[in-house]
Parts: structure tokens; sequence; C-alpha cells
């Protein structure tokens, strides 16, 4: 049987927007994922406690997805106590799956440079390899990035250019919260699963 490749795409998804979709979709046709795992995150390392209720987080990255069968969802993170490190969450998987895949895991290009910080990162990249989707154009920089990472030791590491919606959840929230419309960052089952739990209006 041939080896499939699964795509993880973690992160807190308040609220997941097209942006997320998109670097999915890139990183997919890249690297010719056979699917995509989107992971909410329960407590993310970087942040503090007091983001929406993983119940809405999880219903809202499901509805975002629901429409492309190749996009899948777990709650494995929002099961789990304490924050969520991606080095639990990718090791957890591949005991569980790397007979049948090899795990990829995809971040925004912003992050690749901060990788070398994250919590036993080298560990990680021995179950997955972590996949940047940066903007077309600067493939200079993202040399720069590729071969600082590989002097730290960190060589399970690839590029994916893709356009970039200029776009943040800390800013749907904002425009929400301002009651500004947000339908054309938000997939519209999202939009009104947020109009009908009135979330970021409080």
């Amino acid at each position: 049987m041939r080896r499939q490749r699964l795509g993880i795409m973690g992160g807190t998804f308040d609220p997941i927007h097209n942006g997320h979709l998109m670097v999915a979709f890139a990183a997919m046709k890249a690297l010719s994922f056979d699917r995509v795992l989107f992971i909410p995150d329960r407590i993310p390392p970087h942040k503090t406690a007091g983001s929406t209720p993983a119940g809405d987080r999880l219903a809202m990255t499901i509805l975002a997805t629901r429409e492309e069968p190749r996009f899948l969802v777990s709650d494995l993170e929002l099961r789990r106590k304490g924050p969520s490190y991606t080095y639990d969450t990718v090791r957890a998987l591949y005991r569980r799956l790397h007979r049948l895949y090899d795990l990829y895991f995809i971040i925004g290009g912003d992050s690749a440079e901060a990788l070398s910080t994250w919590y036993r990162i080298r560990e990680t990249m021995r179950y997955c390899t972590f996949v940047a989707v940066g903007r077309p154009g600067y493939a200079a920089h993202h040399d720069e990035v590729s071969r600082y990472l590989a002097g730290k030791g960190l060589k399970k590491f690839v590029w994916v250019d893709a356009e970039e919606m200029d776009i943040s959840s800390t800013d749907i929230r904002k425009r929400l919260y301002d009651g500004k419309p947000v339908d054309q960052f938000v997939p519209k089952a999202v939009v009104e699963y947020i109009r009908q739990r009135d979330l970021y209006r409080r």
C-alpha cells in the first residue's frame, strides 16, 4: 500500500478564517497531501487562557472545513490538559498513524524563524517535516531561514509559496466587536455560527 501524506494544521482558530484555508490548500497542492488535519489548540504555549470556549472553536473549524472532503478536524488537543505543545501532538499522531502516513506540520512563514525556540523541536522533527507557507518572491529570505535552521540541526523543513490573506483572527475579532462585516474573510457557515452564538461582541 502506498504511504500517504497527512498535513497537520494547529492553531487557536479563534475564529478560523479564509487565510487558514488558503494556507492548507496551498500546502496540500504543493506537497500532494492526501488529507489535512485541523487541530484547534486548548491553550497555546505562547498565549494565556481566555480564548473563545473550546466547543465553539471546534464547531467553527468543523463548519469551515466541511465542504472539502480531504479536510479533517481533531479534538486531540482540546481533550488534553495543560498547554498544547506541538511535540506532544505530533508524537501522539505518529504513534497512531505512522504505518500509513508521513506527517507534515504546516506553519505560517512568519513563524519559521522562531522555530528553533519551540519546545523539544529537534525531537518533534523526528516525527514530522515542517512546512512553512510564505509569500512568493521571497526565495532569498526563505533560503536564509532554511540555512539558519539547518545550522541548528533542524533540517526536516521545506517552504511552500502561497499568497497570504492580509487578515488575522485578531483583526476579525476586532471587526466583529466594532460591528463591521467579516463576510469576505470568514466562511459563510462560520459567520452564521458567530451571529447565532453572539460571539466576539462582549
